[in-house]
């Protein structure tokens, strides 16, 4: 299939870096219960240890204020997004299923459920904490919801690193991206990225061959990867973008959480690539 490759790669980090530490951090209705000096000072640390993704210390610092303060709604959100980043996965749906009982419209909660269940394969629960979360995102039910464009669904450990994977609330960028992947070595350092776009650009051409799913709504949808930039001697940097998939379609999120996990394991091979120089 012909295809002008568009390269997104600096579009795709600008605009996704403000979700690549974390969900999103943990805003409360009201501010936590935790007033004496040495509290205070638990907590901004364990603040500080969770933007930093100290997991493990900001899980038992959290804890301990959890403790504490148990029906504080934003120290039970650290603790289960800390939870997930440890690997304590039931303890994070604990946590979080009581808050979304008595406040569904709470969406940190439900994100961290949505990611909860995906990560421990509840793909119904996880497909209706997405419905809840858009819903209260295009009914804009907060300005925060009404903003985030999208959340981390769903983090998975390899054998030879890790991936996270963004859902979309609203296809967002020049591309319409709908779904993002980090994909990290053993190290913890970024080596590839994946976006499955939608581009307005590439409509036009498809519908000439899909006139019945154009004209019933549906659009042609493109995975795309992009290696690391690496330095080159002349003072460019090089990066290689490859198609991955196309499809007549929206695909389920399954299908490509599937192939992406696959990508990250090595188990799969790109359409076509293409490498490409830029200034450093």
């Amino acid at each position: 299939m012909n295809r002008n490759f568009i390269l997104a790669f600096t579009c795709g980090v600008i605009t996704v870096s403000a979700f690549a530490q974390s969900t999103a951090s943990p805003e409360s209705v009201t501010q936590p219960s935790v007033s004496a000096p040495d509290r205070q000072q638990v907590l901004d640390k364990a603040k500080q240890d969770f933007a930093a993704e100290k997991w493990s210390e900001a899980f038992r610092e959290f804890n301990e204020l959890h403790s504490q303060y148990p029906t504080d709604a934003k120290i039970s959100e650290y603790l289960a997004e800390s939870a997930l980043n440890t690997g304590s996965t039931e303890l994070a749906i604990s946590l979080m299923e009581p808050i979304r009982k008595v406040s569904p419209e709470r969406w940190q909660a439900s994100a961290l459920l949505a990611r909860a269940y995906a990560e421990s394969n509840r793909d119904a629960e996880r497909d209706a904490e997405i419905a809840n979360l858009k819903q209260l995102h295009d009914t804009k039910f907060a300005p925060k919801i009404a903003q985030l464009q999208m959340f981390l669904l769903e983090r998975r450990v390899l054998p030879n690193g890790s991936v996270r994977i963004w859902y979309g609330l609203e296809p967002w960028g020049k591309f319409n991206t709908y779904l993002f992947a980090r994909i990290y070595d053993a190290q913890g350092v970024e080596i590839y990225h994946i976006a499955l776009d939608s581009s307005d650009l590439d409509q036009a051409l498809w519908a000439k061959t899909h006139s019945k799913e154009a004209a019933a709504g549906e659009r042609v949808f493109f995975l795309d990867g992009y290696s690391r930039a690496q330095k080159n001697p002349d003072g460019t940097s090089a990066f290689t973008q490859a198609l991955l998939g196309t499809f007549d379609g929206k695909p389920a999120y399954d299908r490509i959480r599937d192939q992406i996990l696959a990508i990250a394991s090595d188990r799969t091979s790109p359409i076509a690539t293409k490498t490409s120089k830029q200034p450093n």
